[in-house]
């Protein structure tokens, strides 16, 4: 959080110095100046927030770093890209989710949402039934794939969940324990230069694949 606590103090000195540029003025409508001051620097404060000044000139070694100059939340996961990253922050049912850019000299500070939603895709096979969204992060070569699985009657816990690629993906696994006794799965994975050829497997018998079309199940 300190990077909230210095730009609270800057946007403060700036809203300071017009406040005491208004009164110094002889300007007839001050009230209106001042609440155009105000409107002003809550203006520059949301820029701020969409492209982070900080970019210009921090760069930070670690994921971690970068997420808690401006967050609080505490940090469940992190999951690497290859120009990116993904900080999960996990609360019961609850995940949080910000993805932060990287380059060669370490992370940087997220601006204007630097990912896109590709597609969703739903499954429903003998094993199971889910859902696996895509995602891109713009201008780099990053996907990552969130889903959610829950098995078919595995009330007495005997089923698993199985989950793989062909690229070797990095990937974030999570069970939880529903209300009626059952479990459900959800993950998080980092596919680079996704290509035709790319194919995700769910246990034994769910293959999805990546072609022009979109996602495919087999």
């Amino acid at each position: 959080m300190v990077g909230t606590s210095i730009r609270f103090l800057v946007f403060g000195a700036i809203f300071v110095a017009l406040l005491v540029l208004v009164r110094k003025s002889k300007w007839v409508h001050k009230k209106w100046m001042t609440i155009l001051s105000a409107i002003l620097v809550l203006v520059l404060w949301s820029v701020s927030t969409m492209f982070p000044p900080e970019n210009l000139f921090l760069t930070f070694p670690t994921a971690r770093s970068a997420y808690y100059y401006m967050n609080m939340d505490h940090i469940t996961d992190v999951l690497e890209g290859d120009e990116s990253c993904l900080i999960l922050s996990i609360k019961g049912s609850t995940t949080g989710m910000e993805f932060l850019p990287k380059n060669s000299r370490g992370y940087q500070l997220p601006g204007i949402t630097p990912v896109r939603k590709l597609e969703s895709f739903y499954i429903n096979t003998k094993s199971g039934r889910g859902m696996v969204d895509l995602y891109h992060i713009n201008h780099t070569n990053d996907y990552y794939l969130f889903g959610n699985w829950k098995p078919k009657d595995n009330k007495d816990n005997n089923d698993t969940f199985e989950l793989s690629d062909n690229q070797n993906s990095e990937f974030l696994f999570y069970s939880t324990e529903i209300p009626d006794g059952t479990i459900s799965y959800s993950f998080y994975m980092s596919v680079n230069n996704l290509t035709e050829d790319y194919e995700l497997y769910l246990n034994e018998d769910t293959t999805i694949s990546f072609s022009k079309n979109g996602l495919e199940a087999k």
